[in-house]
């Protein structure tokens, strides 16, 4: 792939992963599917970018965190 195709392909990824993480947090405020859709924009942008591989890994631990607290949460309650 030559150099102008990886230019081309890594801005059209900064440009949609960035409207979906920008749409997330937006739905993370009003109605609508925020985490689902803040996790897709994450999830694109790190096929090209670092950084946000290590946001999306925190994403993911945070979430599954919030998913052993609440089942050990619904466990204690009768």
């Amino acid at each position: 792939m030559n150099q102008a195709r990886k230019t081309t392909r890594r801005l059209i990824v900064a440009i949609v992963g960035g409207v979906l993480v920008v749409a997330g947090i937006f739905m993370l405020m009003f109605p609508g599917p925020g985490i689902l859709t803040l996790a897709a924009g994450l999830a694109l942008l790190s096929t090209e970018f670092a950084w946000a591989q290590e946001w999306l890994a925190k994403m993911r631990r945070k979430i599954s965190k919030v998913g052993r607290d609440q089942r050990l949460k619904g466990r204690r309650e009768p």
